[in-house]
């Protein structure tokens, strides 16, 4: 299965942020959700409707899996956007 997915594959380095991790997993989100909205245009032309449900279920659940790693992402920066904020008020201090 390895060898035919186009899902980009990290060795198990330290050299990564989490940031860094967590963007890399929403474009392997991303790729299964374009192959999952494929299904759906294909099983809709080919009227079964029973496996468009199964995509249409999938899709969903990767759009919220993309969607908690985006808002943890975007929280993530926002709490160290406040933390550098708060070293340089405290630089100025000193």
């Amino acid at each position: 299965m390895a060898e035919n997915t186009k899902i980009q594959d990290w060795p198990g380095e330290w050299d990564k942020t989490t940031p860094e991790r967590l963007a890399h997993l929403v474009d392997g989100y991303r790729y299964l959700e374009d192959l999952y909205q494929h299904g759906i245009e294909v099983s809709d032309v080919e009227k079964d409707f029973s496996t468009q449900d199964i995509f249409i279920g999938l899709k969903t659940a990767i759009e919220k899996k993309i969607w908690m790693i985006q808002a943890e992402l975007g929280s993530r920066r926002k709490l160290m956007n406040k933390i550098i904020l708060k070293i340089g008020r405290l630089n100025g201090r000193l």
